[in-house]
C-alpha cells in the first residue's frame, strides 16, 4: 500500500492546484513588475493591467518571469535560511547574512524589473549603484525592511479562515502594491545616478 503522498491518485488532484498556484503567482508577479516599471517612467497611479489571450497562452512567459524572481529572491534570503536551517542559531553570521539580504533584496529586485534579466544579480552593478545613491538607498532600505516586517507579523498572527483573514491579507496585498509602486518611483528619481541605461 503506497503512502498518501505518494499514491498515484494524489498526483492527479495536486497537477491542478499547483497549475493555479503557479498561474496566479504569475498574474501576481506580472502586476507588481508592471506597477514598478510604471512607477519608473514618473507615473503615480497604478497602470491599467491588460493580459492579452497571447501572454495567457504563453505558459513559458508566466514561469520565467517566477524562476527570475525567485532566483533573486534566493540569491539575496537563501544564505540566511539555509544557515538557520542548519545551524538553527541566531549569531553574528545569521545577523551578517540578514544584512546582506535585507540591503540587496529591494535594488536586486528593481534591476530584475527593469533589465527583465538575471543581469540584476551581476555584484559590480548592485555595487556600484548603492554606492552612488547611498544615503537614499539606505532610508528605502529601512523602508522596505518596516513594510515587510509589518506584513510577516500580520501573516504570522491571521487566523486560516473566517472574514479577518481576508481583510488581513488584502491589507498584506496593498502594502506590497504600495511598496512596488515606492521601489518604481525610487528609480525614477535616482535614475540619473544609477544610469542603468535601460
Amino acid at each position: 500500500m503506497l503512502p498518501p503522498l505518494v499514491h498515484r491518485n494524489y498526483w492527479i488532484y495536486l497537477s491542478p492546484s499547483v497549475a493555479i498556484v503557479v498561474l496566479l503567482a504569475g498574474y501576481l508577479i506580472y502586476c507588481l513588475s508592471d506597477y514598478i516599471r510604471d512607477s519608473t517612467g514618473g507615473n503615480r497611479r497604478a497602470p491599467n493591467i491588460e493580459l492579452s489571450m497571447s501572454i495567457l497562452l504563453n505558459a513559458w512567459e508566466f514561469i520565467w518571469l517566477i524562476l527570475q524572481t525567485f532566483i533573486c529572491i534566493a540569491v539575496c534570503i537563501g544564505p540566511l535560511l539555509i544557515y538557520f536551517i542548519i545551524t538553527q542559531k541566531t549569531d553574528i553570521i545569521f545577523w551578517s547574512l540578514v544584512t546582506y539580504g535585507v540591503l540587496f533584496l529591494p535594488i536586486v529586485l528593481m534591476a530584475k524589473i527593469l533589465f527583465d534579466s538575471l543581469r540584476a544579480l551581476n555584484p559590480i552593478l548592485i555595487i556600484t549603484s548603492i554606492l552612488k545613491v547611498l544615503l537614499a538607498y539606505c532610508g528605502l532600505v529601512l523602508l522596505f525592511s518596516a513594510v515587510f516586517g509589518l506584513i510577516t507579523i500580520i501573516l504570522a498572527i491571521t487566523p486560516r479562515y473566517g472574514i479577518i483573514s481576508y481583510i488581513l491579507s488584502a491589507v498584506c496585498m496593498y502594502l506590497t502594491i504600495v511598496m512596488s509602486h515606492v521601489l518604481g518611483r525610487f528609480c525614477w528619481k535616482y535614475q540619473e545616478k544609477l544610469n542603468w541605461e535601460v
